[in-house]
């Protein structure tokens, strides 16, 4: 869902137009999203 978030809402700058954020919060994100999937055990 996080990345599927990502992918649709904040790459295209849809989110927070005007704060001029939008790449700092992409990054966190993702970055976010990559400390999760480390965590998780291989299935």
């Amino acid at each position: 869902r996080t990345l599927r978030s990502l992918a649709e809402v904040r790459s295209n700058g849809e989110e927070e137009r005007y704060s001029h954020s939008d790449l700092n919060g992409f990054a966190a994100n993702l970055d976010g999203t990559r400390k999760i999937v480390d965590l998780l055990p291989p299935l």
